[in-house]
């Protein structure tokens, strides 16, 4: 929705530096959490190396991969969205869905390059989701997010999100459908057993990305119920610290992976208590990390803007700074 917004205002290459920008912090995190992975011992140096380049498959890693490059399609798949319409983009998403289900049947290539095929196609399903079946999910969320935008009154809430409850209910009710195919005739405990240890995502099945639309278009659904501006003061503070983990969930996610991969070299509870006690203490740390770098990112955005502003008193890099592209400076 915001891309959307500032395409339409200033034209899809405007977005290009802030989405190369994002795509570099989520290829960042990517980094940390490998390296985490390799100072564990989770992975080799070499394994590491290999990753770097796309082609290896970093446990907790991998989804950040996959934003890195697919924030990448955001250009084109704006300009398709807003020539032809939403229709165009889920046919864009289902083409490449199809054509990553004929490639995926064939054999995988050799490693390691071809782990970086895997990645894209999702041949031999490792390092899952790929990026041609993930596609799927973005070009749903562009639709969905498509319909929250539209002329209403200032201020009505109800009439603004009623067509986007309505597609809500359609993708429950599909994605609901294909979950209910996969546990008949996988069996409702092998279905369970093979979502919950990711047997599906490693095979790029259907039933891995139904559930996930299932998931996210309930909980969707069911917070379009309450409106933040009716709740109480106390409920409103206890909440807010969850909230920070919406504003600023590309680093909840990899700081929270980060301590995933080392609390589990140094604790491994024994016992169901411990284990919830684990998860508790986990959830607390990870709100805890989220609201001091929520309340650092003020001066960190402070200091890089009097750093630009320094720059440009530097008259080599102020010349540099006033470039258009194509001039050469001459």
């Amino acid at each position: 929705m915001v891309y959307a917004r500032r395409a339409e205002r200033d034209s899809t290459r405007a977005l290009v530096p802030r989405l190369l920008v994002r795509s570099a912090q989520c290829y960042l995190g990517y980094l940390v959490v490998m390296t985490a992975r390799v100072h564990t011992g989770g992975m080799t140096a070499t394994e590491g190396t290999w990753a770097m380049l796309l082609m290896g498959n970093v446990f907790f890693g991998n989804i950040l991969k996959f934003y890195a490059v697919a924030l990448l399609l955001v250009v084109p798949l704006l300009s398709l969205r807003l020539r032809h319409g939403v229709g165009s983009v889920l046919a864009a998403g289902g083409l490449t869905w199809c054509t990553a289900t004929v490639l995926g049947g064939l054999p995988p290539p050799p490693l390691p390059w071809g782990q970086f095929v895997q990645f894209i196609a999702g041949f031999g399903g490792v390092g899952a989701p790929s990026l041609m079946h993930g596609l799927v999910l973005v070009s749903l969320g562009m639709v969905l997010g498509r319909s929250l935008r539209g002329n209403v009154p200032r201020g009505d809430t109800q009439t603004a999100i009623a067509p986007f409850r309505r597609r809500l209910l359609v993708v429950v009710a599909g994605a609901g459908a294909v979950c209910l195919g996969v546990a008949v005739a996988w069996g409702p405990r092998e279905a369970l057993s093979a979502h919950v240890y990711g047997t599906l995502r490693s095979l790029n099945h259907v039933g891995y990305f139904a559930a996930g639309a299932l998931t996210a278009s309930a909980i969707l659904l069911a917070c379009s119920r309450y409106d933040s501006a009716r709740l109480s003061p106390m409920l409103a503070l206890m909440l807010s610290p969850l909230l920070a983990l919406g504003r600023h969930a590309l680093f909840s996610f990899t700081a929270g992976n980060v301590l995933l991969i080392v609390g589990a070299q140094m604790f491994a509870p024994s016992s169901l208590a411990g284990t919830m006690a684990m998860v508790l203490l986990y959830l607390g740390a990870v709100v805890a990390m989220t609201q001091a770098y929520s309340r650092a990112q003020p001066r960190v955005r402070e200091n890089w803007t009097a750093a630009v502003d320094g720059a440009r008193n530097v008259p080599a890099l102020s010349a540099l700074m006033r470039l258009r592209p194509g001039e050469t400076g001459r």
